[in-house]
């Protein structure tokens, strides 16, 4: 299954809230691929700054976490011999 998403590895510069990918290789240049608000809710509840670069890390991750699944489903798969229901289901709502 080939991914449908921007190719990492993907990066958040420290202290800002924008998820990063380099481009062009030796160049340098960046993309930005996602960025994370930090708002106040209607309710009231806020995400603290704290929260906001916990998810941007966790979004920057994707890439690594998504081929390291893929290769454990397919390990889970052989050695059990049954398929990886979650695995499967997770893979397949990253490809959207």
């Amino acid at each position: 299954m080939k991914a449908k998403f921007t190719p990492g590895p993907w990066l958040v510069q420290p202290g800002f809230l924008t998820v990063y990918t380099m481009s062009n290789g030796e160049s340098g240049t960046t993309n930005a691929v996602a960025s994370v608000c930090q708002e106040s809710t209607s309710s009231g509840s806020s995400q603290t700054r704290e929260d906001a670069e916990a998810n941007a890390n966790l979004i920057a991750a994707a890439p690594e976490l998504y081929e390291a699944l893929a290769e454990l489903r397919e390990w889970y798969t052989d050695i059990m011999g049954m398929p990886a229901h979650k695995a499967n289901a997770a893979l397949a709502k990253a490809n959207g």
